[in-house]
């Protein structure tokens, strides 16, 4: 008995999804395997947070909200994770890459829902995996991932209720923009314009006296903003400074970038560069065939939706930016939003370039159609692969095989006692990496005073023999680890200290009494 049409399009569909998938796990392996660890160092410093709540896991409190510097769903979920798999390093990473997966079949779902072809879905989740953002930020905890993930979730099940009221698809996209905006700040903006923006399609159905579709589109946006609301509305009555939450964000990026002293236009014009950095040329080139077979979408103000969305959010960060600056750790991850909704289009430009080659009369006239739309496609697939080994680098990959180094030593029977301290080289940003791969940090101090602000001070452990061996008396050390090679020799030299091992670049000392 042969297959209908729908039942060959979900073996299509399961097929591609299942691929790209393996893809996605194959691309994980091998940029750990060229040494990526992370985009920024906040992946581990947010790890700590994590490890820590695992600890003890509870609600945050309204301090806690509003002066932790990062929302709280990551480190409830990376920390519910870790309660039963105290991996720090990879158990994050497994969540990460869970939601990269939901990224890809949500902009699958939202291509196709546009499109109308599953030729199109299928190009436009390709163009996603390809792209170099994707591929850094999906292999480490970074929060763009999660909020990203939610965030297209929430918007394919969104046109699937304004476009067919599918029925309870209006509270699944209210569940996971609310999800999105608890992850990042960033989702805020794109959910509300979301709303914002349907709001012609959501008063047509009061005009047709469609009540109940209207009180559920709206019960959607009220548990879209419930977050940001609650969030919002705590900061104005414990502090009254709704927004007071950015602005410890904003006075540090402001001494990361001395004052941040540029011209209006250049503030304006940061986030857009940005964009047309990191799309490639072939997908601005397939848009105006984007633009062409939309004309005949059936309905105009859904087809266009994600676009409008991207388009003020893009305006309003940029002006935002002009009383702000920019982030200071791999801005580059900022443009990943807005080139996902312009790949999206691009694979729609790109199946009118195919459809349109297709109905040309003349063989020679159709073959060239089509070559084009193969070569567009190959070429921005293959450019955007070759860009994957220059990815940023965040704490270095030795920093883990040392932290892993020193818990095993730390573990070992010969080990000193369980209470005693373990002192660290206060190494920016790698140190973090040492700490939370070892999962000893209850027991490690700094050899110098942690402030960002600082960031020179210097060793304590550089003054004479007699003060250091009074110093690690004093704090109770009984291994030290150091990166820094004036240290090392430094150290070498001490009769007290003995060198037990050197992993990842880090040498290891037992403290003798």
């Amino acid at each position: 008995m042969s297959e209908t049409a729908p039942e060959l399009d979900r073996r299509v569909t399961w097929a591609w999804l299942a691929l790209l998938v393996l893809a996605k796990l194959a691309s994980v392996v091998a940029l750990h395997r060229w040494g990526f660890v992370s985009v920024s160092a906040d992946e581990f410093s947010r790890g700590m947070r994590a490890v820590r709540w695992a600890r003890a896991p509870h609600l945050d409190s309204l301090a806690e909200l509003r002066h932790g510097g990062w929302l709280p769903l990551e480190k409830y979920l990376n920390g519910s994770v870790m309660l039963v798999w105290h991996d720090p390093i990879v158990a994050p990473r497994v969540t990460a890459f869970v939601f990269s997966v939901v990224l890809v079949v949500a902009v699958f779902a939202l291509a196709r829902r546009l499109s109308g072809d599953l030729r199109v879905a299928g190009v436009a989740s390709l163009l996603v995996v390809a792209q170099p953002w994707y591929a850094w930020l999906s292999a480490t905890p970074a929060l763009d991932t999660y909020w990203l993930a939610c965030y297209f979730a929430g918007l394919a099940c969104w046109l699937a209720w304004l476009d067919e009221r599918r029925r309870g698809a209006w509270l699944w996209a209210g569940v996971w923009f609310a999800l999105a905006s608890a992850f990042h700040y960033p989702s805020w903006i794109p959910i509300e314009l979301t709303y914002a923006l349907s709001a012609w399609p959501m008063l047509r159905g009061w005009r047709r006296r469609e009540t109940g579709t209207l009180v559920r589109s709206f019960t959607s946006w009220a548990i879209a903003s419930s977050f940001v609301t609650f969030f919002v509305a705590a900061g104005w009555l414990t502090d009254g400074k709704p927004l007071g939450f950015l602005e410890s964000h904003t006075a540090y990026s402001k001494w990361f970038y001395d004052g941040y002293r540029v011209s209006l236009a250049e503030k304006l014009a940061y986030y857009p560069r940005l964009v047309v950095t990191h799309l490639q040329p072939g997908v601005w080139l397939l848009l105006p065939f984007a633009a062409l077979a939309a004309r005949g979408a059936r309905r105009r103000s859904i087809v266009a939706l994600p676009l409008g969305v991207a388009a003020l959010s893009l305006l309003a960060v940029s002006v935002m930016n002009v009383g702000s600056v920019p982030a200071t750790a791999a801005p580059g991850r900022y443009a990943l939003f807005y080139t996902i909704v312009l790949a999206t289009y691009g694979a729609w430009g790109w199946g009118g370039l195919v459809k349109w080659a297709g109905a040309r009369r003349d063989g020679w006239a159709r073959r060239a159609g089509q070559g084009l739309a193969l070569s567009l496609l190959a070429w921005i697939v293959v450019a955007d692969l070759a860009r994957w080994r220059a990815f940023p680098r965040g704490v270095s990959a030795g920093t883990i095989v040392a932290g892993k180094r020193l818990a095993a030593i730390a573990a070992s029977p010969e080990a000193p006692l369980a209470s005693r301290s373990i002192m660290l080289e206060t190494r920016y940003w790698d140190f973090l990496g040492v700490e939370l791969a070892s999962g000893l940090d209850d027991r490690i101090v700094f050899d110098r005073e942690r402030d960002k602000l600082r960031r020179n001070l210097p060793s304590r452990l550089i003054a004479p023999a007699d003060e250091v061996r009074e110093l690690l008396a004093r704090d109770g050390v009984a291994l030290v680890s150091v990166v820094d090679p004036r240290l090392k020799q430094h150290l070498d030299g001490m009769p007290f200290l003995s060198r037990l091992d050197e992993a990842g670049g880090w040498a290891i000392y037992r403290v003798s009494p």
